[in-house]
């Protein structure tokens, strides 16, 4: 056994490690549970806000371990370092192997379902990496134990950085979900043998080495448990998602995230698609088609003679598995990879016609494609008599308040820019707008190009007046604009999926405030100041990565570049302040400063458009935003550490209990509810106001000692 002093360095490679560790795994359940779950910001907020709350409560039961003899401390550490490590990959391996034995595959899993499943996964995890915490903070040799906090908090936080940089850059291009998991087994591994080198631990490398083998043969295993019945022709991970192409009876299905993008035989959808707004135009000779480009949608385009064709999908996957299933050459087609939104900002071509072939706006990120401003930015790029053609879920007979809610703020939207808009009802409901005059309905899918199903027997069953009348008059319903910054379209389609799927929503805010006021009664005035900086942290985080989102594209190097510029923030606050005495004052002072960097956050937001700076708000603006976010946060850690402290086990369980409260509640309320429901803009308020409410309560503190 190390004694206690040469094993220092050993256990700040063991912080480092599992600050690493818990990043890569954070990011990597994050991304397994949106393909599983066919989720967005919301099961991104579920998982962020379970991962927050369980690992704050192990922090807090981690103070037990303050009674037991360091030597041992040493041991536990050790040995809770490998089970860290092999949690997350038997966690994966089970929710894909039993998921389907739990519901039936294609079912819509309900939000309170997902929460349970998600918590299941996360709680033994979250729990020790918690607890483990706290032990660092307790056995970390220091010659102040007021600042073996900020260290172990710092040492972390170095980890996060580098974790968040292998895996952001390196591993989510190159590595499977198992593969990277398994290197966070590796690195928990290594972490142990510096502690405790034991011939025990030494024999465990053999079958690590082994089992390296098959980790290949697992994620193809039990990816196919995923999709029952169906025969698996391709699948592979990338930062946008996960993709998996199947056969089943001769039909191939795309499907990115569980949720099927199209097929090969639906020719309904692809015919109503492209002949719908087409026949609106005498010799259309160039379009413009986002997303859905390698669907059935491609050939009913290809049929007109003298047409030629830009398909742009943001996930080069799509491509790459379409191109191995069946041809896709054409000297008419140019495939562009990229997103869709920041190539119609900064392209110089002209469309006399652009088909969004989109999915509902599921999430803050789709929901771009249907706001005020995406549609200013289409009107540049299309004559006066050009057009542009969406669709939204519709009802044939019956449209209920949450269909008609998201339909009517689309289609008002719409109105907003363009002088004329076709309403077409359906199972799907299209929208075709323009501002020529020509737009009418008894043009609508009459050409002289042939089609299966949408001619004039088909027609006349979808273009009655009744039906039509019907659609109008629900969609003559006054709503606000759907706008980049409060996303009201990803909002009721929230709405109608959570109703549709009979989720009592109300119970879960309930729940909600009930576990906040839990956590407020026992926070002093300042745990409550850690407590609303990781709420502020927290939010500020998300507002920074889905206004970057809205302004310049899905560009994920530069989301985790974000990420990362956060965490290095964090060390460079929390290293500044462990050297600086601390006062009750300088406390003061970054409550000011938080409170009124919310409000910089939303003139720069507002500014960032502009032309001339654009180079560097896109590049430099946003990431130095973050790592000030980080500084911020990081300094309070240490110094509240130091005006709070009583024991080092104690200490550090109350302020990560605090700081993880504070990020759950931020993860959660922000990115499912405010944003979508008030706006950035707000949301910054909101966070600004707490802040100063978290200073005012500090104020009669003055020089009294903390309690």
């Amino acid at each position: 056994m190390h004694n206690l002093g040469q094993s220092n360095t050993a256990i700040n490679i063991s912080i480092i490690t599992l600050g690493a560790s818990s990043i890569i795994t954070q990011l990597v359940m994050m991304q397994e549970f949106i393909s599983i779950f066919a989720g967005n910001e919301l099961v991104y907020g579920l998982t962020l806000g379970a991962w927050f709350l369980f690992t704050g409560i192990g922090s807090f039961l981690g103070k037990w371990f303050e009674d037991i003899h360091k030597e041992r401390l040493i041991r536990i550490l050790a040995i809770s370092q490998i089970v860290y490590g092999i949690l997350p990959f038997l966690g994966i391996f089970c929710l894909r192997v039993f998921l389907n034995h739990l519901f039936l595959p294609g079912v819509f899993i309900s939000i309170p379902e997902i929460l349970f499943i998600v918590s299941a996964l996360l709680v033994p995890y979250c729990l020790l990496g918690g607890a483990l915490m706290t032990l660092v903070c307790i056995l970390l040799p220091s010659i102040d134990d007021t600042k073996s906090i900020g260290e172990v908090y710092f040492f972390d936080n170095i980890g996060d950085i580098i974790g968040g940089a292998l895996f952001s850059f390196i591993f989510i291009h190159i590595f499977s979900t198992f593969i990277n998991l398994y290197f966070v087994m590796g690195i928990n591994l290594l972490a142990a043998l510096a502690l405790i080198k034991r011939r025990l631990l030494a024999i465990v490398i053999l079958p690590f080495i082994v089992a390296l083998c098959f980790t290949e043969f697992m994620d193809s295993f039990t990816l196919q448990r995923l999709f029952q019945n169906q025969s698996i022709l391709f699948h592979a991970n990338s930062p946008y998602g996960q993709i998996v192409v199947t056969r089943n009876e001769g039909q191939l299905t795309f499907y990115e995230n569980r949720v099927p993008l199209f097929a090969s035989k639906d020719t309904v959808a692809a015919e109503e698609t492209v002949h719908y707004p087409l026949s609106q135009l005498e010799g259309c000779r160039n379009v413009l088609m986002v997303s859905g480009c390698i669907s059935g949608a491609l050939d009913e385009l290809l049929k007109y003679p003298a047409i030629s064709v830009d398909c742009i999908e943001i996930d080069p996957l799509i491509f790459k598995a379409a191109k191995g299933l069946k041809p896709l050459y054409d000297k008419r087609v140019n495939f562009i990879v990229g997103d869709g939104r920041f190539y119609i900002k900064n392209t110089k071509n002209r469309y006399q016609a652009v088909i969004l072939a989109l999915p509902e706006p599921e999430s803050a990120q789709i929901n771009r494609f249907y706001t005020d401003e995406f549609f200013k930015e289409l009107k540049r790029i299309i004559p006066p008599d050009g057009i542009i053609s969406l669709s939204l879920r519709g009802e044939a007979n019956y449209i209920s308040k949450e269909v008609r809610r998201l339909n009517s703020i689309v289609y008002n939207t719409l109105g907003h820019n363009f002088q004329n808009v076709l309403a077409i009802p359906g199972e799907r409901f299209f929208y075709i707008a323009s501002d020529a005059t020509s737009l009418q309905y008894n043009k609508i899918g009459r050409s002289n190009i042939p089609t299966n199903y949408v001619n004039d027997g088909y027609l006349k069953g979808i273009l009655t007046k009744e039906r039509i009348d019907y659609m109008l008059s629900a969609l003559n319903e006054k709503t606000p604009l759907n706008t980049d910054f409060r996303p009201l379209a990803y909002y009721y389609n929230f709405l109608y999926l959570a109703l549709y799927y009979k989720t009592n929503l109300t119970f879960l805010w309930v729940s909600l405030i009930v576990i906040t006021l839990i956590i407020m009664v026992r926070l002093t005035p300042q745990t409550f100041a850690i407590f609303t900086t990781g709420f502020a942290a927290s939010a500020l985080e998300v507002i920074l990565i889905l206004a970057f989102q809205v302004l310049y594209g899905s560009v994920y190097s530069k989301t985790g570049l974000i990420i990362t510029a956060f965490m290095l923030g964090l060390s460079i606050g929390a290293y500044v302040i462990n050297k600086t005495p601390a006062t009750i004052k300088l406390l003061y002072l970054f409550e000011l400063l938080i409170a009124a960097f919310c409000l910089c956050i939303m003139g720069i937001i507002i500014y960032s458009n502009s032309f001339v700076l654009s180079w560097f708000f896109e590049y430099l603006a946003f990431p130095l935003l973050s790592v000030v976010i980080g500084i911020l946060s990081g300094a309070e850690f240490p110094l509240v550490s130091k005006l709070y402290f009583k024991t080092k086990g104690q200490t550090a369980a109350t302020l990560y209990f605090a700081d993880y409260a504070g990020g759950f509640l931020g993860a959660i309320a922000v990115s499912t509810l405010l944003v979508p429901l008030i706006g950035i803009f707000n949301v910054c308020l909101i966070v600004g106001t707490l802040k100063l409410i978290s200073l005012i309560i500090l104020l009669p503190q003055g020089h009294r000692p903390c309690t």
